[in-house]
């Protein structure tokens, strides 16, 4: 197992480590709060499993990878990185290498699939004395109470977080034939919580585990000590095989949050079940509740879907920008009038997000659709990245089919900057790419050296500003182009800075001509009268496999 760990280790520093450490090549001290915690977070293996963690949720599995090797290079006696970087090569198919790493964690950690086990810092030293309480369970079995005894060789974090979930309730409404399902949970711990999902599970039996089958899943990102959430899930009864199931709600099945007990994580309908009929072709029909009002028949119903979005690749804060938009109703059912949210997001997930606009629509009828440009103030925000993204009905008016495609965002990011209307008497930076070095071949996977040279011919400081390298297939470089390296640095009124870097070239990377080439200052933070030559691009590369 140590040889094992080593050669992992020394594989994945190879690769990893120097890129990480190539972040040194514009890095010196940052000024402000935010740029604080993006330096030293960076440096960070937890910081990085937790963006991994991220891109995994969405599928992003390739990204998530590198977050995760970036995390075991930084820290190779980081159990949860490795245990998650082996989760990801088995959903890329890579099933040795899964098993590799999954060995490296249990090593690290023998625990490592049992959280009740892992060390939770000075705490894995102190023996917890077991308190039988009295807790109250909430059921439609009637109230009672139940002796909740701690399991010594377990040790939860009698300080950490505790999720409860406090109210589970189901329904089918008989318009859209869905499940609906409304938990409320919350963390009556003295932690935060991290991510962690509410899951809910059938069967055939009253007696409801984790091993049971899952119908669907709800993420939730972190909750406060003390922080109440309601949320409702909508299951199309299709989806469901046919049969009579008992229902439960589970939160954080898999474990990722350390709590103080884990006894009171879920709630089960023992009264009430969930009856899914055949229809004529064997398929699932429609569903009720067997304590409920009985079958209903579905009927026509509208579906609303996003078939069109598309906006600028920079917003300017505080000026109006375009945003067209197709909306079809694919249905079988006219809909009746509905609003729609044009917002502005971190991530692709809808949550607290910026509106830019909302808008109401009259109506749509069946097997139509409705075009239209939205033309909103970008408000005063935090420059950056962001998606641009689309709700239908987000107060879930419409009675539909499938609620599941009212959500739509950009697939790239789009740059937010804020705008100075008139620069000409204020004294500014002005950052300039004087050159860009690259060897004229390089290998897929393997490293390369970049020399740079860039200096700042503006009168004033420049303050923190990033400086990313990029590989191209053409000559014309842009944010959306593949980023191969990032960091920090600042340049003071007239002086020159050079730096060299040593980049990976991605695995994936398809042999042939690239460029590479660099941007000063991508976020826009830099105030200047003329960002043209923030840009440069080298010579073409032969990429070789």
């Amino acid at each position: 197992m140590k040889n094992k760990f080593l050669y992992l280790f020394q594989h994945i520093s190879l690769i990893w480590i120097c890129s990480i450490l190539c972040l040194s090549f514009f890095c010196l001290p940052v000024v402000g709060a935010e740029d604080q915690f993006l330096q030293t977070t960076i440096e960070d293996p937890h910081y990085w499993v937790t963006e991994g963690v991220k891109s995994f949720s969405i599928g992003d599995f390739n990204s998530a990878l590198l977050m995760f090797n970036t995390a075991v290079a930084l820290n190779p006696q980081y159990a949860p990185g490795w245990s998650w970087r082996a989760k990801t090569l088995t959903e890329l198919g890579n099933a040795a290498s899964a098993a590799e790493s999954l060995n490296v964690a249990k090593a690290l950690e023998p625990n490592i699939q049992d959280p009740f086990r892992m060390r939770v810092g000075n705490l894995a030293d102190v023996r917890i004395t077991p308190i039988p309480t009295l807790r109250p369970i909430e059921s439609e079995d009637g109230d009672g109470y139940v002796k909740s005894v701690i399991d010594l060789e377990k040790r939860p974090d009698p300080e950490g977080a505790d999720i409860v979930v406090k109210g589970f309730e189901a329904s089918v409404d008989p318009k859209t034939n869905q499940l609906n399902l409304t938990t409320t949970y919350a963390n009556t711990g003295l932690k935060a919580t991290r991510f962690f999902y509410i899951t809910y599970h059938i069967s055939p039996f009253s007696r409801i585990t984790g091993e049971d089958p899952s119908i669907g899943f709800y993420f939730e990102r972190n909750l406060l000590p003390g922080e109440e959430r309601t949320v409702n899930s909508y299951i199309p009864i299709a989806r469901i095989p046919v049969g009579e199931w008992y229902i439960a709600a589970f939160a954080d099945l898999t474990h990722n949050v350390i709590e103080r007990s884990k006894d009171n994580n879920t709630m089960a309908l023992r009264n009430q079940r969930l009856v899914v009929p055949a229809t004529r072709s064997g398929a699932p029909g429609e569903g009720y509740i067997v304590s409920g009002s009985g079958v209903s028949t579905p009927t026509s119903l509208p579906d609303l879907k996003i078939a069109a979005l598309s906006a600028p690749d920079t917003m300017h804060i505080g000026e109006e920008t375009k945003i067209a938009t197709t909306i079809q109703n694919v249905g079988t059912g006219d809909a009746g009038s509905f609003n729609t949210q044009l917002i502005l997001s971190r991530d692709v997930r809808v949550g607290d997000d910026i509106i830019l606009s909302q808008t109401s629509i009259p109506g749509l009828k069946a097997g139509m659709a409705t075009d239209g440009v939205a033309t909103p103030i970008v408000p005063d925000m935090i420059p950056g990245y962001y998606y641009y993204g689309l709700v239908l009905d987000p107060e879930g008016k419409i009675v539909e089919s499938d609620k599941g495609n009212n959500v739509a965002f950009s697939a790239v990011p789009i740059r937010v900057i804020r705008q100075l209307e008139d620069i000409s008497d204020i004294a500014t930076a002005d950052l300039v790419v004087e050159s860009l070095s690259v060897p004229r071949s390089a290998h897929i996977g393997g490293m390369v050296e970049v020399t740079t040279i860039f200096r700042n011919d503006g009168p004033v400081s420049s303050g923190p500003f990033a400086v990313a390298l990029y590989l191209s297939k053409d000559p014309l470089i842009t944010e959306n182009d593949i980023l191969i390296s990032y960091g920090q640095t600042e340049l003071p009124a007239g002086t020159t800075r050079s730096a060299t870097a040593h980049p990976i070239i991605p695995a994936d990377t398809s042999p042939g001509e690239w460029y590479f080439g660099i941007i000063l200052d991508p976020d826009g933070v830099v105030t200047e009268r003329d960002r043209r030559n923030n840009v440069a691009v080298a010579s073409h590369v032969t990429v070789i496999s």
